[in-house]
């Protein structure tokens, strides 16, 4: 009995301590979960507060960023407020202070705006320039000629347009006014135009001043060479008539080359004075037959010196002291009197070397016949490119080819 109820006893115990231990196991196993799930709840505080620290400092960034930006944009705000308020400063200089008139209209015509300067322009009192606004640009007298209605048709195919207009002022005096107009926008349809009106009286009557003055000293040139033609050709008409001649054939040569009107005007008033420095050379050698001495040709040679220095106070619009000067140079530097070369010699005087060659060897003068047309071309055939300009010789030929000839005046 004892046994058996030590081994009951024992049975007891035993399953006691195996449900103990089991449930210690258990609650040991729960044990570490709770810390597990501590740790990872520490670990996720620990993770979201650097999470919060991170934000807070993104955030602070993004405050200072945009404090920044803001201060920077209130900056820029500032310099286009300038900017904005200096461009209406030249927008008023420019429109209300303006020599030009400035109006603006809208597609039938009417006035939209109107600076000052248009007041003096219109006749309108200063004050009444706000009234003008919404009137017809046909109610003013200075847009009743058809000119510039039928002008303005021409902005609904997209042209800007200048005319000159003719009026009378208050005084009864004539007046040119000069207009542009250019579309408002550049699209198909006409929507308006900005008409710019400058009053250029002064300067047309300056230019037909100028113009006048150009024709005064013109005629004044003219008669001067004249007189010198003249009394060259009482000394020597030989030399006037060679003169006249050379002029003839180098007009020609310069139309063969298509010099401008201009230069075509200075050859041939120079080539018909080239040779006013033999005033200087004795008739006795200019006309003496045989050959020259060595000391005759150095006084001849003299004679471009000379007419340079008769001719270089003349007011003229050509050089033509120059040009008589330069009419023996030669482009390789044998000529004389100053030796230039190439492009030294002007155009002028390049033309004027060849017609002088020509007519002297193809005339008849006091100390032998003529030589020929022939013999002349051949002359300066030899040195073309060489002491003569190519392109003036070619054209030369060119002129007698076309039947050229001379007069037969002295």
């Amino acid at each position: 009995m004892h046994i058996l109820f030590i081994v009951i006893i024992s049975g007891i115990v035993v399953y006691v301590l195996a449900r103990a231990y089991r449930e210690l196991g258990q609650l040991r196993k729960m044990v570490e979960k709770h810390k597990h799930n501590e740790s990872k709840q520490a670990q996720e505080l620990v993770n979201l507060h650097s999470l919060v620290v991170s934000k807070d400092s993104i955030i602070q960034k993004a405050e200072k960023a945009f404090t920044h930006s803001a201060e920077e944009s209130q900056k820029r705000m500032e310099l286009v407020q300038n900017q904005f308020d200096l461009l209406k400063v030249r927008d008023d200089i420019v429109t209300e202070h303006s020599a030009t008139g400035i109006l603006e209209i809208d597609r039938d015509l009417n006035i939209i705006y109107a600076n000052q300067r248009v007041r003096r322009i219109l006749g309108v009192p200063s004050r009444k320039i706000p009234y003008i606004v919404g009137y017809s640009i046909r109610t003013f007298p200075l847009f009743q000629g058809t000119d510039i209605i039928i002008g303005m048709a021409s902005l609904y195919k997209n042209r800007k347009i200048a005319i000159d207009v003719e009026i009378k002022d208050n005084l009864e005096r004539k007046r040119v006014l000069h207009i542009e107009s250019y579309n408002l926008n550049m699209k198909e349809k006409f929507t308006g135009a900005y008409l710019l009106i400058s009053d250029v009286t002064s300067q047309i009557r300056a230019e037909e001043k100028l113009h006048q003055a150009i024709i005064m000293q013109k005629s004044s040139l003219d008669d001067m060479i004249s007189t010198i033609i003249a009394i060259s050709g009482v000394r020597d008409p030989y030399t006037a008539g060679h003169q006249k001649r050379v002029s003839e054939l180098a007009v020609a040569i310069g139309k063969e080359m298509k010099l401008d009107a201009h230069m075509l005007h200075g050859i041939e008033i120079t080539a018909k004075i080239h040779d006013i420095g033999k005033v200087a050379v004795p008739s006795e050698i200019l006309t003496r037959p045989g050959k020259i001495t060595e000391m005759e040709y150095s006084v001849i040679k003299q004679h471009c010196d000379v007419g340079y220095n008769i001719l270089k106070n003349i007011k003229s619009q050509w050089p033509i002291a120059d040009i008589v000067r330069q009419h023996h140079e030669h482009l390789d530097g044998t000529g004389y009197p100053l030796g230039l070369k190439g492009d030294e010699i002007c155009m002028e005087s390049r033309v004027i070397t060849v017609a002088d060659i020509v007519e002297a060897i193809n005339s008849h003068r006091p100390y032998r016949p003529s030589l020929g047309i022939d013999v002349a071309m051949k002359a300066i055939n030899e040195f073309k490119g060489v002491r003569y300009d190519a392109e003036v010789v070619e054209a030369c030929e060119r002129v007698v080819a076309q039947g050229f000839t001379f007069s037969k005046a002295f």
